[in-house]
């Protein structure tokens, strides 16, 4: 069976829809407390005017000092709390990633064995204890080197799917991201960037509104984040298990993924 793009963004259409349902408002409410109920001090205003003034001045910026850096305990609360509901964010995709290969093999569309859900539940705690190691260096690597990150993207998005699945361990999921992904890295490229344009787009036009909403801005933003962060689990889903019925390295992969 052949996907249209479309179905990209179907992302509730797993198992009875009730679990993935869940996650997604889980995920929505966990961002939309970042504008409602802060954790912290969200009052940036004094770093932001104090940043203005440090960047136009060569001089004061060579002699700063982290002492000099007008951030209180509670802005650093606030980020703080911003971080981890992004990571847990990313987790709840991780588990949209089990349950869509676990729901196409459970209809028997693959022949391979669907992991239970205690398995599904220990590996979701491992990668997301790499995932917790990992996610400084991955975040200075978009900050300062997005062009590299961009290309390494579509192996790296391939790792959840891999371990998840239940068809490699911890090492070999690296090792097998890059070889699935051999065939099928421009496609993957174009989708993962319509995902990200969408998202752009979306984002903008909330932002837009919520200039003139604020509280519909609050709400908006953080749905068009969790639905992007979502399309994007199921993407990776969908075409793992169209790679593992066609290998890219032994046939020309179509334009479109297939479950």
């Amino acid at each position: 069976m052949r996907n249209s793009l479309l179905d990209i963004f179907k992302i509730d259409d797993v198992g009875k829809r009730i679990s993935v349902r869940i996650i997604f408002a889980a995920m929505l409410l966990m961002r939309v407390s970042i504008y409602l109920c802060p954790i912290g001090d969200n009052d940036f205003d004094q770093f932001y005017y104090w940043f203005l003034d440090v960047g136009s001045d060569m001089d004061k910026m060579a002699s700063v000092t982290l002492a000099d850096v007008p951030i209180t305990r509670g802005n650093l609360l606030n980020l703080l709390s911003i971080v981890v509901i992004d990571f847990l964010c990313i987790v709840g995709s991780y588990l949209y990633v089990a349950l869509y290969i676990r729901d196409y093999r459970l209809k028997g569309l693959s022949p391979r064995r669907p992991l239970d859900a205690s398995n599904i539940l220990l590996r979701l705690i491992i990668i997301s204890l790499i995932t917790a190691f990992l996610y400084i260096p991955l975040f200075i690597l978009v900050l300062y080197l997005f062009l590299i990150f961009i290309i390494i993207f579509p192996c790296m998005a391939m790792y959840p799917a891999c371990f998840l699945s239940g068809d490699s361990g911890i090492f070999d999921s690296a090792v097998q991201a890059v070889n699935r992904t051999k065939g099928y890295f421009i496609v993957n490229m174009r989708n993962f960037s319509l995902i990200l344009l969408g998202f752009f787009i979306l984002d903008g036009v909330a932002s837009l509104i919520g200039h003139f909403l604020p509280a519909a801005g609050y709400v908006l933003r953080p749905l068009v984040a969790v639905f992007a962060l979502l399309s994007c689990a199921r993407y990776i889903g969908m075409v793992y298990c169209r790679m593992l019925e066609i290998p890219g390295n032994r046939r020309r992969p179509p334009a479109r993924p297939a479950a």
